[in-house]
Order: structure tokens, then C-alpha cells, then sequence
């Protein structure tokens, strides 16, 4: 997820930045990715290749789509890859490697959505129909071999007429925040106007509605077998699907049918593209050892476990000596649990006992659904 991405970043010197690859799917924010010289400031990674098992060797497919590769380090990635007979392609612009980004999120946004869609007899319906069949959860879920059989229109569907624009609208959005971000370091750096023109330069293009499927084929045969998993990909929402229900301008009727049904209903939905602008608005970009936020652990050695707490500024405390002095207070600690079932019990009678043994003032408020004089009952909440 982004929020993770940034703290490893951050834990990464300063001066060993430039040598870190990211393997993965999505979009990783652009401080991470542009640096003044409009080139990636670190080696990026498309993957399409699976390791089903610990010390397997990868799962290739005479179909699988070359594993995209861009920056510093992107020769000896490559040689390292080829070495386990991965197919690799490395690209020379960032432009390119945004195309393969987009295309590689296209396929995980819609796949799991329709592998898990499990519809009562498995019939195609036409590719001009969206209307979503009722699902029967008596039947597992499809694999992604068999939704290109036997969904293959509906998914036509999804693609070219939602996806795919809100895709092409992702797609320029990234370059020209990527190439304003790049203008940005440079008047930092260099104390000159930005160039705001070549944000302009040029309009790259994903590729037709037919090179999509057919890329989405390709990788899908490469994994033969694989049932996306849908609790990663709800994990993973606001970094998936949610980067195209962001376009709100781009009809996404089907897409919001797909999701309402794997999120339970219509005010599920809601509350979850609710949830993408707050997740937004509380993204931060990636800190500086020089920046003023600080963390601390809480360890607890009954539970085995540590808490990291971050303390975030108060309206009235917007100042750096109102920051530092949030920071001297940690002794006098605030902990929510949510869910008041063994975990949840367990975890807040330890942090309450750990706090009496050891001086340091925690705070422990449990919330539940359920009322809590309900002994001996797992609940909903945890």
C-alpha cells in the first residue's frame, strides 16, 4: 500500500535512495519516482510473473507479457530476471513505464471483480449490456482463464467503456503532475521559472480498447489457475479501482455495480468512495530526515507486539513549538481498540496493565458494536 511504501521510504538514507527497486503494481507517488532531471529517481518494476510457492522457480507462460523495467538499475534487474527465464522489457522513458503501470492496474481492478462476481449459470451477456446478474453464493469464484471464456463481454464491456477512458484521463494526469513536479526540484534547485510549456509536449495514448483485452488475455494465461484475492483487493482499493472512481467524469455504471455487490450494498459503496477522498487528504508525501514529524514505539512484551505512534498536529498546535511540545507529552498516551473480542480484550488489558508497571500513561478506550457486558462472545467489531 502507499501509506507503507512511504514509511520504508523513509527509513531508506538519504544517499541510498536512488539504488531502491520497486517491484509491484499501482502508481507510487510522484517524490518517489521524478526527480529534477525528469527521470525516475529510483528503479521501477512492473511484474508479470507469479512464484506460486517459497524456492519455486517463477511461473512463466509462453504468452506472459515482458516484465517492464525503468531506471538506475534497470540492466542489472533485467540480467537478474532473464537469469530465472522472466521475459524483460526495458523501457527508456517514464512515459512508457506509466502505460505499462496503467494497463498492469486496468487488469487487477477488473479481474477480481468479475472472478468474484459468480453469476447463476455463468452465461455471457452481451458486451453492450451492463446489467449486473444476480450473484449465486452457492458457486466459487471464477478463475481468471474462465471469466475470459465465459465473461469475456462483460469484461469488453467494463474495459472499453469505463476503464479505459477513465484510464487514458489517469494516464495524462500522472505525466503532466510527473513533468510539473520535475519543473517544481528544478526552480527549487536551480532558482530559475519553471518551463510550463513542455507540460504540453505531447499526449501519450495506452493503446485501443482490443490491445487492452488482449494484453489482459495474455497475462491472464501466464497464471492459469489464479483466483485474485478479493480481500487484498479491498486492502488495496483506494490504490486499484480507486484511482479511476476518482475520474468521477467518466460514467462508471458498471464498475460502481461490480464493486456495490463485492462491498455489500449501495451504502457501502458510499461510504468507500467517501473513504478515497479521505485517504487523499491524510496521504503525505515522503519525509526528510530533516522534517519535523516523529514516531516512537510502543512495544508490549506480554502481547509480543509494538505499536507505532505518530503524533499529528492539533489546530492549536500548528506551530513547531506546539508539535514539539505534543512530542514531550507521549507519556501521556491515548490508545483505541477496535473490537471488544478476545484480541481486542487481550490487547487492552495489557496495555493497561504494561502502563501501571511501567510509569508511562496509557489511555485505553475499547469500542464495539456490540454491548460490552457480553462475556465470552467474539464480535462483530473484532
Amino acid at each position: 500500500s502507499t501509506p507503507a511504501l512511504l514509511h520504508m521510504w523513509e527509513s531508506v538514507p538519504v544517499h541510498r535512495r536512488s539504488d531502491v527497486v520497486l517491484v509491484g503494481n499501482g502508481l507510487p507517488p510522484l517524490d518517489l519516482v521524478v526527480d529534477h532531471n525528469d527521470t525516475s529517481s529510483v528503479t521501477l518494476v512492473i511484474p508479470h510473473f507469479s512464484v506460486l510457492k517459497v524456492g519455486d522457480w517463477p511461473n512463466i507462460h509462453p504468452q506472459t507479457p515482458p516484465t517492464v523495467v525503468f531506471g538506475k538499475h534497470a540492466s542489472t534487474v533485467a540480467h537478474l530476471l532473464s537469469r530465472a527465464g522472466i521475459p524483460v522489457q526495458i523501457v527508456t522513458s517514464l512515459d512508457q513505464w506509466y502505460v505499462s503501470a496503467i494497463r498492469k492496474l486496468i487488469w487487477a481492478s477488473a479481474m477480481w471483480l468479475l472472478c468474484h462476481d459468480v453469476v447463476d449459470n455463468h452465461e455471457d451477456s452481451d458486451s453492450s449490456n451492463n446489467n449486473i446478474n444476480h450473484v449465486n453464493a452457492m458457486n466459487s469464484p471464477m478463475t481468471v482463464e474462465q471469466v475470459h471464456r465465459q465473461q469475456g463481454g462483460r469484461l469488453r464491456h467494463l474495459v472499453e467503456h469505463e476503464l479505459l477512458p477513465a484510464a487514458q484521463c489517469v494516464l495524462q494526469s500522472q505525466i503532466m503532475e510527473s513533468m510539473s513536479h520535475c519543473d517544481d526540484l528544478k526552480q527549487r534547485d536551480e532558482g530559475r521559472t519553471a518551463n510550463m510549456e513542455n507540460n504540453n509536449r505531447h499526449v501519450v495514448d495506452i493503446g485501443s480498447a482490443e490491445e487492452v483485452i488482449e494484453y489482459c488475455i495474455a497475462y491472464s494465461e501466464s497464471i492459469q489457475g489464479a483466483i485474485p484475492s478479493k480481500q487484498l483487493a479491498l486492502e488495496e482499493l483506494a490504490t486499484r479501482n480507486g484511482v479511476f472512481l476518482r475520474h468521477a467524469d467518466i460514467p462508471q455504471p458498471m464498475h460502481h455495480a461490480l464493486l456495490q455487490t463485492q462491498l455489500g450494498g449501495p451504502h457501502a459503496l458510499h461510504r468507500a468512495l467517501d473513504n478515497l477522498a479521505e485517504h487523499d487528504a491524510t496521504l503525505t508525501s515522503p519525509t526528510t530526515p530533516s522534517s519535523e514529524q516523529k514516531s516512537f514505539l510502543i512495544h508490549n512484551q506480554n502481547l509480543g507486539l509494538s505499536f507505532r505512534a505518530t503524533p499529528r498536529r492539533r489546530r492549536n498546535d500548528q506551530t513547531k513549538e506546539g508539535h514539539d511540545q505534543l512530542i514531550e507529552k507521549k507519556k501521556d498516551l491515548h490508545v483505541v481498540v477496535i473490537g471488544a473480542g478476545m484480541m481486542g480484550s487481550s490487547i487492552a488489558l495489557a496495555l493497561s496493565s504494561s502502563s501501571i508497571s511501567s510509569g508511562q500513561m496509557i489511555r485505553v478506550t475499547v469500542l464495539d458494536r456490540l454491548p460490552l457486558h457480553v462475556d465470552g462472545e467474539t464480535t462483530m467489531g473484532s
